[in-house]
């Protein structure tokens, strides 16, 4: 995704993006793929831990919402943190 499309997709302001984009390149989090034009081209680093616990973050929320037990059960964690108590 080009710095435009980052921001769109993650609410993101334009100065959040460029402000933090050479942290999360640093990080291994983000990594720079190419440029289509005068824009550079990034995508997320998935064999990087930090990105690998926001997609198991993303997952357990995912599943939550669904409320399906189902998808609960293969995400192997607490109830608690499935429940609407926790």
């Amino acid at each position: 995704m080009n710095p435009t499309d980052i921001c769109e997709t993650a609410g993101l302001s334009k100065n959040a993006w460029y402000d933090n984009a050479e942290d999360l390149i640093d990080l291994g989090a983000v990594k720079k793929v190419g440029d289509a034009g005068n824009s550079p081209i990034y995508m997320a680093n998935r064999e990087n831990e930090l990105v690998r616990a926001l997609e198991r973050v993303y997952d357990i929320a995912a599943a939550r919402d669904r409320d399906d037990p189902a998808d609960k059960a293969m995400l192997d964690v607490p109830d608690e943190l499935l429940s609407d108590d926790g």
